[in-house]
C-alpha cells in the first residue's frame, strides 16, 4: 500500500472506533477504491487522502441522506 491508501486506512480505522458514532454513513470501499485509483494514476496530490465530512443534510450521489432521522432512511 502507498501513504494516500495507507491514509485513507487510518482514518476508516478511526471512524469504525468512534465511540459517539458521530458519522452516520462511510462509503469504505469507495474511499479506499478511489484512494487507489489516485495512487495508481500517481495524481497524488499535497490534499490527496485527506478526510472530508459531508453534513447529513446534503443531498450527496450514492450516498444516504437522512438528516440524522430515521424517518428519512
Amino acid at each position: 500500500m502507498g501513504a494516500i491508501v495507507d491514509a485513507v486506512t487510518r482514518t476508516l480505522d478511526a471512524l469504525d472506533a468512534d465511540p459517539h458514532g458521530a458519522v452516520l454513513h462511510v462509503p469504505r470501499e469507495a474511499a479506499l477504491a478511489d484512494a487507489r485509483r489516485v495512487e495508481e494514476a500517481g495524481l497524488a496530490g499535497p490534499l490527496a487522502g485527506l478526510p472530508v465530512a459531508i453534513k447529513d443534510n446534503l443531498t450527496t450521489a450514492g450516498i444516504p441522506t437522512t438528516a440524522g432521522s430515521r424517518m428519512l432512511e
